[in-house]
């Protein structure tokens, strides 16, 4: 089967790209079959330094910046990541004993049978996800950098991207 894939570029080229797909089997997959999950049975051991509230800084793909290498500067290069004044993933709240709120566009997700976190990682249960996080600090200001773990990540077979946070 030939499949004219539409790349992010799309909207901005209207180019395609010719792939030739291979019939393997008759299987008709679930996507819970097909998606890709993590260890996301890690025990809990504390972090003070994440517990409180973070709000999305701002957020960035592999292809552009590595994670080692963010800085943050006033007048980031251009293209270097992408300030959003309405981000998807809003904000995250790290509370004692593991208990953690996402806010999103739309919705807000609570509960530990939704997600929990313990030191470097936030584990996203409903979708089966161990993002990683670290903290860094420049010039006297805390940075979240944490994987985002997308429908491109666990579908597509695509590196992670990052938000970053700032804490409020």
């Amino acid at each position: 089967m030939i499949v004219d894939f539409k790349s992010v570029d799309y909207p901005r080229t209207g180019e395609t790209t010719a792939i030739a797909l291979r019939k393997l089997d008759s299987i008709r997959y679930t996507k819970e079959q097909i998606a890709r999950k993590d260890d996301i049975n890690k025990p809990f051991i504390n972090d003070e330094r994440v517990i409180g509230k973070w709000k999305t800084f701002c957020y960035f793909e592999p292809i552009e910046l590595k994670k080692e290498d963010f800085i943050p500067f006033e007048n980031p290069p251009s293209g270097a990541w992408n300030y959003m004044t309405d981000p998807y993933f809003k904000e995250i709240t790290f509370a004692e004993g593991g208990h953690c709120t996402a806010v999103y566009t739309d919705e807000i997700i609570t509960g530990d049978d939704r997600h929990t976190w313990t030191r470097r990682y936030w584990l996203r249960k409903w979708n089966c996800n161990a993002c990683a996080y670290e903290i860094k600090e420049f010039g006297g200001n805390e940075y979240l950098i944490i994987e985002w773990k997308s429908g491109d990540y666990r579908y597509g077979g695509r590196e992670s991207s990052y938000y970053v946070m700032t804490r409020e």
